[in-house]
C-alpha cells in the first residue's frame, strides 16, 4: 500500500510537505543554518533554560475615554502660595484700617469746610493760636491745625519742632529763675553784674518765644503744608543762628542774661543751693543743643528727599513777592511819586 492510502503511515520527506528544508528553515528547524525568532506564541517568560526576548509591541495612546477616566495629578501649593486664615485675618484688619482711615479724612473735609463757612464769604478759617480766652481783647494771630493741613507722614516732625519750641519757652522762663537767685545770692562786688544778667533774661524771655515761633516754627510749618523750598531755607538759617545762642547759653557767660556752666559753678563757693539749681539750668541749654541739631538733621535729610533746591526757593521768593498786592501797592507808589518828582524838577528847570 503507498503511503497515500494509509494515513497514519509516517509520511516521508518526498511526500511530506512540511518536511521541505525552506519551511523547516522558516520554522526554526534543524534544516537552516541561523536559528530564526521564535513565534510570539512561543515564548514562555517563566523560562529560565534560555534567554528569550519578549516579543516586541507597538506603542499604542491611550484613548480619550481612557484619559478621561485616569484621574487628574494632584496639586501640591507650595507654602508662600497658601493662604492661610491669619493672612486672611491680617487683610481683613488693613482694610478695616483703611476703611477707618478714609471716614476720618472724610469727617476732616467736612469740618474744614465748616470753618470755611463760619470764616467768613472769603472762605478763610478763623485763627486759633495761641488759643486766648474769649474775654481777652487780643485774639489769635495764626490757623494751626496739624491734622488737616499736614500729611500724615510729615506730622510727626512738625509736632516735634512744635514741642521743642515749647521747651525753650518753659527753660528761658526757669532761666529767669535762676538768674534772680543768682542775683540775690551773689556777693556785692557781683551784684552788679548778677543783676545785669538778670535784666537781659527778662529781655530774652519776652523777645525770644514769639520772634523764634515766628521766625523758624512758622517756616517749618508752612514748609512742611506747602512743600515750599524758601520756607525751607529760612528755618535752616533762623534755626541754626538759634543753635548757636544755645551754646553760647549753656556757658554761661556774663551780661548774656543765661545760667550756664561758668557762673554756675562760680556760685559754689557762695551758695550750693543757688549753683546746683544754675548748673541744672545750664544742663537744659545743653539739651535743648543737642535737640535742635537733630531736628536740624531730621528736617534735613526730609528736604533732601523731597528734591528741593535752592533755584525753587529763588523761584517761589520771586513768584511770592510779585504776587504780593503790598508790595505791588509800594512799587507802584514809588514809581509814581519818583515820575512826579522828575516831572517837577524837570518843569522847574525849564
Amino acid at each position: 500500500m503507498s503511503t497515500f492510502d494509509n494515513p497514519f503511515a509516517e509520511p516521508s520527506s518526498d511526500s511530506n510537505p512540511f518536511m521541505d528544508a525552506s519551511v523547516q528553515q522558516a520554522r526554526g528547524g534543524s534544516g537552516g543554518s541561523q536559528p530564526a525568532q521564535r513565534p510570539t506564541d512561543e515564548f514562555n517568560p517563566f523560562d529560565k533554560s534560555a534567554k528569550q526576548q519578549p516579543p516586541s509591541q507597538p506603542a499604542v495612546l491611550p484613548s480619550s475615554q481612557q484619559q478621561q477616566q485616569q484621574p487628574p495629578p494632584a496639586y501640591s501649593a507650595s507654602a508662600q502660595q497658601r493662604v492661610t486664615s491669619e493672612e486672611l485675618e491680617r487683610r481683613q484688619r488693613e482694610l478695616e484700617a483703611k476703611a477707618r482711615e478714609l471716614e476720618r479724612r472724610e469727617e476732616e473735609q467736612r469740618r474744614r469746610e465748616q470753618e470755611m463757612q463760619a470764616g467768613g464769604s472769603g472762605g478763610y478759617r478763623n485763627n486759633n493760636w495761641p488759643p486766648l480766652p474769649s474775654f481777652c481783647p487780643v485774639g489769635p494771630c495764626f490757623y494751626q491745625d496739624f491734622e488737616l493741613e499736614i500729611s500724615q507722614e510729615f506730622r510727626w516732625i512738625v509736632r516735634l519742632g512744635y514741642y521743642l519750641w515749647m521747651a525753650h519757652v518753659a527753660v528761658l522762663l526757669i532761666n529767669t529763675l535762676g538768674t534772680l537767685a543768682y542775683f540775690i545770692e551773689a556777693s556785692s562786688t557781683d551784684a552788679s553784674t548778677a543783676g545785669a544778667v538778670f535784666g537781659v533774661s527778662l529781655l530774652l524771655c519776652v523777645i525770644l518765644p514769639p520772634c523764634s515761633f515766628i521766625c523758624w516754627f512758622r517756616p517749618l510749618y508752612k514748609a512742611f503744608k506747602n512743600d515750599s523750598s524758601f520756607n525751607f531755607f529760612l528755618f535752616f538759617l533762623v534755626f541754626f543762628v538759634q543753635f548757636v545762642i544755645l551754646v553760647v547759653q549753656c556757658l554761661g557767660f556774663n551780661y548774656l542774661g543765661s545760667c550756664g556752666w561758668i557762673n554756675g559753678s562760680s556760685m559754689l563757693k557762695s551758695n550750693l543751693g543757688a549753683a546746683g539749681f544754675m548748673l541744672f539750668i545750664a544742663a537744659c541749654f545743653t539739651c535743648l543743643a543737642v535737640l535742635d541739631m537733630i531736628l536740624l538733621i531730621r528736617v534735613h535729610r526730609i528736604y533732601r528727599s523731597t528734591g528741593a533746591s535752592f533755584a525753587k526757593a529763588k523761584q517761589e521768593f520771586s513768584q511770592g513777592v510779585l504776587s504780593n498786592e503790598t508790595v505791588r501797592g509800594v512799587a507802584a507808589d514809588a514809581a509814581t511819586s519818583s515820575a512826579r518828582s522828575a516831572f517837577t524838577g524837570g518843569g522847574g528847570r525849564y
